[in-house]
């Protein structure tokens, strides 16, 4: 696994790496690599209280929030309407459709994909602010809906920014921002310090963020030009910017595992203290939430586009074609994902998610395995030629799980390839 690791890096296609690996509790392996060209230290990829920039992984912790809400505060409800928290979601064009439910919010069914065509509108509030979210001065956020649902609710998946509904209304009911709730409700009873999650890169803790110009000639630059990757320090910003719900977390490795190990044990944190039963446990991550226990093509384990498109952009709904479920917040595998593969490696109960520069989150229920990968390399889905080759076998979770559970938890087994590789 480590000659893997050294390979990807050597080779230029990743520029740091870490792999984390734990199974019932305790770590298997837990490896950094870093190139000389990135100017990264490999001590600093190496520490727990390093920040990553998580990306769309932020997602199982908005949903982790806001499973506590619902059944350990009971603030609201997963079938709650969204109208009758936010009443600017009123305002929206249904076409006689109804508002979506939060938990279709929480499954990307509800009609609300990242598409500029849909209009949203922003209400701004000084002093912070980005192209999709606003802040007050706690962190808060303050979403103005309006514009047109894409499709009716519940009638098919596609990646959107639902979950940015679902952290207005955590921080609505709580009247503190999400980040804030996270720090109270996951840190605090881990007995971790606040300071690994945070809103925003912080200088001397925050991993560079690197861009791949990929292997490729690219406009304007003369053949050989073209370097594998151009990385740059985050600059750190105040700390009262607000983290979307969708995505915005910085997230330590510890933060990340206490998450996993703590979905792994039904709500019970690794210091033994319960913060979710295991009932909402399992509802978050054992239960295919997708309408009529349908599912979605496996485009998330083999790397392909994440907005439930096919390859021309049209968008698609549920087939039998389909193999993956979708618990909340992430994906979930089932007996057709392990049909798909055709391999012992993938099996029924797998959740997980992957963040947009590389930060694979994955928890196998069966097996009691939390496998976290870590690197902060951007790459551009409408122009994949100027994605790295390096990245883009990260962005295939399966084939990395493959190479973990053949390499590192079952050495004496043959796994055999994923179809998705």
């Amino acid at each position: 696994m480590t000659l893997l690791l050294e390979w990807l890096v050597k080779t230029e296609q990743l520029p740091f790496a870490r792999l984390l690996v734990a199974r019932k509790g305790r770590r298997v392996y837990d490896r950094s690599v870093a190139s000389e060209q990135s100017g990264v230290q490999l001590g600093d990829i190496s520490l727990d209280s390093t920040l990553w920039q998580i990306d769309s992984v932020t997602k199982v912790f908005t949903s982790f929030a806001a499973a506590i809400c619902v059944h350990e505060l009971r603030l609201f409800s997963w079938d709650d309407s969204v109208g009758k928290h936010l009443p600017d979601a009123h305002k929206l064009k249904l076409d006689g459709h109804r508002l979506p439910t939060l938990q279709e919010c929480a499954t990307h069914t509800a009609g609300l994909p990242y598409d500029s065509k849909f209009g949203l509108g922003i209400s701004i509030k000084p002093p912070f602010a980005t192209p999709s979210v606003a802040c007050d001065a706690l962190g808060r956020m303050s979403l103005r809906l309006q514009g047109r649902l894409a499709h009716p609710p519940g009638v098919r998946f596609q990646y959107g920014w639902g979950h940015k509904v679902i952290a207005q209304v955590i921080e609505r009911h709580t009247n503190s921002s999400l980040l804030a709730f996270l720090q109270t409700y996951l840190l605090a009873p881990a007995g971790l310090p606040s300071s690994d999650l945070q809103a925003a890169p912080v200088s001397n803790r925050s991993i560079p963020l690197c861009v791949g110009l990929g292997k490729q000639k690219m406009a304007g630059m003369k053949s050989g030009d073209a370097r594998g990757y151009r990385c740059q320090r985050q600059r750190s910003v105040p700390h009262n910017l607000c983290v979307g719900g969708d995505g915005g977390l910085h997230a330590t490795a510890r933060a990340l595992l206490a998450l996993a190990q703590t979905l792994d044990a039904g709500g019970v944190l690794p210091n033994g203290v319960r913060v979710l039963s295991a009932h909402a446990t399992d509802h978050m991550i054992g239960v295919n939430h997708l309408p009529g226990d349908k599912f979605f093509p496996a485009r998330v384990l083999q790397g392909n586009l994440l907005d439930g498109t096919t390859d021309n952009g049209s968008v698609v709904g549920f087939d039998s074609n389909g193999s993956l479920g979708f618990g909340l917040g992430g994906y979930l595998t089932t007996d057709q994902t392990v049909r798909l593969f055709d391999t012992d490696f993938i099996r029924p109960r797998q959740y997980g998610w992957v963040g947009m520069n590389g930060v694979l989150f994955h928890v196998d229920l069966v097996e009691r395995v939390q496998v976290l990968f870590f690197t902060q390399l951007h790459q551009s889905f409408f122009r994949p030629e100027l994605a790295m080759p390096g990245l883009y076998t990260m962005r295939k979770p399966a084939l990395l799980l493959e190479y973990v559970y053949r390499n590192l938890l079952r050495p004496r087994v043959q796994v055999g390839a994923a179809s998705a590789t």
